[in-house]
């Protein structure tokens, strides 16, 4: 060959090799055998319906987290729907965006409690100082004081204010714990010291506090009266909304005989809850 010639086919293979490294490099996603290209770690939607896509290109299903949120799939991989769903042997609750409840929820006339960690409902096992029996949900007034929570936020303080500011109505009530009196001040927006005491405790109770309701007397006159104490480190402090509302006196986080404060008789105290 001519040396003139093959200067030009070496320049001519140096130029081409010099064009085609500078294009830019395209990923392509992983291929299955038939051809078609597979969808990782991705959302993707089937009929309408949305879908997720694994780390080895199949679609998820039951319960499943993404990112920080665990999320609920149907066998079929579509996102499921709104209600309580088992997923191998552990139950869960959905919500509307296909997103698994987690913490304390208010479902019907009932209160749950769902793992913060991995979203599954919690039987047979206390919540702080809460305890959540074999149902797997405790009652209407727990349920109620969720709600009221979520509106108000979710501080002692607050529950406090809700509690110290019901309607005074002095109606003597007669009921056994806690909760069938806080059910009454949730429903009616109104009540005594009983009433006033529960609704209080029945807060407490879902932000972790180690509270208890008292039944006792008050003053010289021994009148009859309910209160709540927390006790914090060793040492009790007293909660008493009624107190605030009916005396407009500090009733919230102080100690027994602290000066303002009513005589709280030590004797025929019974503890309701």
């Amino acid at each position: 060959m001519h040396l003139e010639n093959m200067k030009k086919i070496m320049i001519s293979g140096l130029l081409t090799f010099s064009t085609a490294s500078s294009l830019p490099m395209v990923m392509m996603n992983p291929v299955h055998a038939e051809g078609e290209a597979t969808q990782v770690n991705t959302w993707g939607e089937e009929n309408g319906a949305k879908v997720y896509y694994g780390a080895d290109g199949q679609k998820v299903t039951g319960a499943v987290k993404i990112g920080d949120t665990y999320y609920g799939f149907k066998a079929d991989g579509t996102l499921d729907s709104k209600g309580f769903k088992t997923y191998g042997t552990k139950n869960y609750y959905v919500n509307n965006d296909g997103t698994l409840a987690k913490g304390w929820q208010a479902i019907g006339n009932y209160a749950y409690y769902f793992s913060k960690t991995d979203a599954t409902r919690v039987y047979n096992k206390k919540v702080k100082y809460l305890k959540i029996g074999k149902s797997g949900r405790l009652g209407k007034a727990y349920a109620q004081a969720i709600r009221l929570m979520n509106k108000n936020g979710w501080t002692l303080k607050k529950a406090f204010h809700y509690s110290a500011h019901l309607k005074f109505a002095n109606k003597n009530l007669r009921r056994k714990t806690p909760e069938a009196y806080a059910t009454i001040g949730f429903s009616k927006k109104a009540g005594n010291c009983f009433v006033m005491a529960a609704t209080f405790y029945v807060q407490a109770k879902l932000l972790g506090y180690n509270v208890h309701q008292v039944s006792g007397y008050v003053g010289a006159s021994k009148a009859q009266h309910s209160w709540c104490y927390i006790t914090q480190k060793g040492k009790k402090w007293l909660y008493d909304p009624d107190v605030t509302n009916e005396f407009k006196r500090p009733g919230y986080h102080f100690r027994e005989g602290a000066k303002g404060t009513l005589k709280y008789q030590k004797s025929g105290r019974k503890l309701l809850g």
